[in-house]
């Protein structure tokens, strides 16, 4: 199953508080969904409802901006509904494949 698990957002854009937390709650929610989709024996197609993800948050996650999460397919990441989240979303998921990437590579 190849999706995107356990991203960390270092915080090294320059976002406010509010961008930083719905960043925290996007990986969450992505985190969320790799583990229901291992302990579900899911398919990379298959797509959780917030009730299927519910029991693994202790709230369910709100963006503090007021923008709506989509959860999306086990092989997509969720999404925030601001325009700017999704932005700064988009550039951690990079940044994290930049450090994957560098992190798996001999260097001479």
């Amino acid at each position: 199953m190849a999706c995107t698990v356990g991203l960390v957002f270092a915080g090294c854009c320059k976002c406010t508080s509010p961008d930083a937390a719905c960043l925290n709650n996007l990986r969450q929610i992505d985190g969320a969904k790799a583990v229901w989709a291992i302990e579900e024996h899911k398919e990379t197609n298959d797509v959780p409802t917030w009730d299927d993800l519910r029991r693994l948050f202790y709230a369910l996650p709100k963006c503090p901006s007021g923008g709506t999460y989509s959860i999306g397919r086990v092989c997509d990441v969720p999404m925030c509904s601001l325009p700017s989240h999704t932005v700064l979303w988009n550039d951690a998921l990079k940044r994290a494949a930049l450090r994957n990437y560098l992190g798996t590579r001999k260097l001479h």
